[in-house]
């Protein structure tokens, strides 16, 4: 069946919420669309570029995209970004743009 969640998480300097819709497609492998609002990316980008989870490059033009989207939240605070994800045919893609390939699941 289809699952609707809603997702605060936080994760040392990035912060996470939105909600999404999950469900298994005709090869039992995730897939669902989100609306994703970022907080403290900047951060969480350079730490993941220092440990090779990230490239650098990589990191630098995620933290480049995202200036441009950011916006005050109402009251101030950090820029904040919202994002549309989806993730179809093991492809997690944020706006237009394809982040990473997830392995295929294996049921047993």
């Amino acid at each position: 069946g289809v699952q609707t969640c809603a997702l605060p998480i936080c994760w040392g300097p990035l912060g996470l919420s939105g909600s999404a819709t999950i469900a298994l497609d005709e090869h039992l492998q995730p897939m669902g669309a989100a609306t994703v609002r970022l907080v403290g990316y900047d951060a969480t980008l350079d730490a993941l570029a220092s440990t090779g989870t990230l490239a650098p490059r990589a990191a630098l033009a995620a933290k480049g995209v995202l200036a441009i989207l950011a916006r005050p939240p109402k009251g101030g605070g950090s820029p904040q970004v919202e994002l549309p994800v989806t993730l179809q045919d093991r492809t997690l893609t944020a706006g237009r743009f394809p982040l990473l390939r997830l392995p295929e699941l294996v049921w047993q």
